[in-house]
Formats: C-alpha cells, structure tokens, sequence
C-alpha cells in the first residue's frame, strides 16, 4: 500500500519540473487532478487533506498513488481500464441501480460487499467506480428535507402563484412575508485559508438578536422590514400597513406567508376583514423552498454574519439594517438569486 512506501519528496526536482508542465497543458480535468495529487503527496499532503481540496474522497488520492506508484505516471493517465463493469450483466446492473437508488452508502467499498453477497461478484475499488459512473451515480451530500413535505400541494400552490401573476393588473402586488432573527454571533463557513494558518474566529454569548419581520415584492424590487421585539400579529400588522403605505393605488395586496400562529390569529383576521385590499395566500406546511423571502436571509446571512466578529451587539444591529436599507441598490447581487422559477422539493425532486 502507498502509506507504506511513499515519503515526502519522492519525486525528483526534474520529475516535479515536468508534472507542473504537464498539468499546465492537460486539458482534460480528470487527468490534470491526477497528476495534481501525485504533485500534493510529494509536498506532504495527506490523503484527507487532497480530497478535502478536490472534494473527493479520501479512496481516490490514496488509489492513484498506489497505481503511479505501481506503474509510473503512464499508467495514472490511462483513461482506458474500466475495472470490473462488464462482470456484472446488463439485469444486475439494472438492479444495482434500483438499490442504490433506495439506499445510501457511505464507500465504495460497503458497495463493493453488496454486490459480492448479491451477485456473488468479487470487484475491485476501481471497478466498482466505474460501475458506478456508468449508471449516474455521484459522490455527494444529500441534501435535508423536511419529513413531513407533500409534493402534490407543492405543485398546486405553483399554478395558484402563475394565476395570481397572470390576472394580476399593474398597480396590484404579490408580496413574500416571513419574520428573521439574526442572533449576536459568528456563523462560521467555508472558506479559503493558508494550509498553515490554524483559522479562528471570535464568537459571541448569543443572547442577543434581532427580531425582523419583512416582505420581498419582485416587481418592486424591493424588501420592506419592520423590527419589534417579539414578532406577532401586531408587528405583522405595522408590517402591512406599511405595505399599504408603498401601494396605495393598489386593489389587491397578495400576501404570501408561511403557518405561523400570529398570521392566522383572531387579531389579525379582524384586521384584515377592514382592510381588504390586503389577501392572505398561505404556503403549503413545511414548504420553506416556496417562500422566496429565504433566500433574502440566506444572502443576509452570508453577506454580515458568516465568517464576520463583531464585538459590540449595536455593530451587529447597524450592518444587518444596513444590509436592507441597501438592498434595491444591490439588487443586481441578488437577481438571479431572486427568481420564482420554483423548485419543488421531495423524495422525487
């Protein structure tokens, strides 16, 4: 194995000269990343460090060592050895698919096992990557849905949105309402770093925050926000009369929001019931992939809060206010962001 025989600066000062110019002219990405890692390895990077950077697992570093290791860079860049595919027959292949369609797993070499037991078929890790290529499969994280999603109301909230647009005059507006509450504190995230800088960012208690409710208008391009100190039907309230304020030729005021309690309260269906112009659509439950104002907090979000310290609460407040109030301006930074060309999320999706 590569771990038992491979040392820092194994490659010679010439070797190492004539892998970066190869790599400069390899058009071909797969291959250029191959020679890449030979080039990692001999700096000293570890296995888990190469994938982390090429965002692979950790196998595939590992087996192209073995293999350049085992029979120089002519082979590592032979795109032609298909491992064991044509082992397993078009029906098992087929049946393949349909399980690991129904199940995750976490290597190839839990796959690997699976089809020994299944098919009673011994296939290297190679191999089994090809097999796994070639029907469509990639390594990746799954993405976290709600339990408790329905597609179907997904779907028809979508035509009841295409109609309201559609029969929608010019001073009349559809409006994203949903309430935010930034918290006094680093969100941390990706990003780049040196190697050899142990990156650390200061934190806050987190008792703090910030209690937005808000409203995105495509049309107008704009988002309007109201702060409280708590958000319930009140604050909602201030939020649409603010609303009616920005519209008063308008006849209709659509109003998209989520179930939350306070938008379907007594209080607020009293309100409502005197000002017409105002009408409530509400979202199908656990649908949070139809309320685009969410995505004018994620861009908040990443905008003030991830990677960025701020000492004082009142600094904090100042730039995610400050974020809104210069929202149309950048709306050029959050056009396609902000777009209703839905997705519906589900099992199927």
């Amino acid at each position: 194995m590569y771990f038992q025989l491979v040392m820092k600066n194994f490659l010679t000062p010439q070797q190492v000269s004539l892998y970066k110019r190869l790599h400069r002219r390899e058009h071909d990405r797969r291959l250029a990343d191959r020679i890449k890692i030979i080039l990692a390895f001999n700096q000293g990077y570890s296995a888990a460090e190469i994938a982390a950077m090429l965002l692979i697992d950790e196998e595939t570093p590992r087996r192209y060592l073995d293999t350049f290791l085992a029979d120089g860079l002519k082979k590592l860049l032979s795109l032609k050895y298909k491992g064991s595919e044509s082992l397993l027959s078009e029906e098992q292949k087929s049946s393949l698919k349909i399980h690991l369609s129904q199940r995750t797993y976490l290597s190839s070499k839990e796959i690997i096992l699976y089809i020994q037991n299944e098919y009673n078929i011994k296939i290297s890790t190679s191999g089994c990557r090809a097999i796994l290529r070639s029907l469509g499969f990639v390594y990746r994280k799954p993405k976290l849905i709600p339990g408790k999603i329905n597609e179907q109301k997904q779907k028809e909230f979508i035509e009841k949105y295409n109609e309201l647009k559609q029969n929608l005059s010019d001073e009349d507006k559809i409006y994203f309402i949903d309430g935010v509450h930034p918290t006094h504190n680093v969100k941390p995230a990706f990003g780049w770093v040196l190697k050899s800088d142990k990156k650390t960012i200061r934190s806050n208690t987190g008792r703090q925050r910030i209690n937005i409710n808000g409203a995105l208008c495509l049309d107008k391009k704009e988002v309007l926000i109201q702060e409280s100190k708590t958000i319930n039907a009140q604050s909602t309230i201030s939020l649409f009369e603010i609303i009616l304020s920005k519209n008063p030729a308008a006849k209709n005021i659509f109003i998209i929001s989520d179930n939350a309690r306070y938008y379907k309260c007594a209080l607020l269906s009293q309100w409502l019931e005197k000002n017409t112009t105002i009408k409530m659509v509400y979202l199908p439950s656990y649908s949070p992939n139809l309320n685009l104002i969410e995505r004018v907090w994620r861009h908040m979000h990443k905008k003030v809060t991830y990677n960025q310290y701020y000492e004082k609460f009142s600094l904090f407040r100042d730039n995610i206010l400050k974020f809104f109030l210069e929202f149309q301006s950048n709306w050029e930074d959050v056009a396609k962001l902000l777009n209703d060309k839905f997705q519906i999320i589900g099992n199927t999706a």
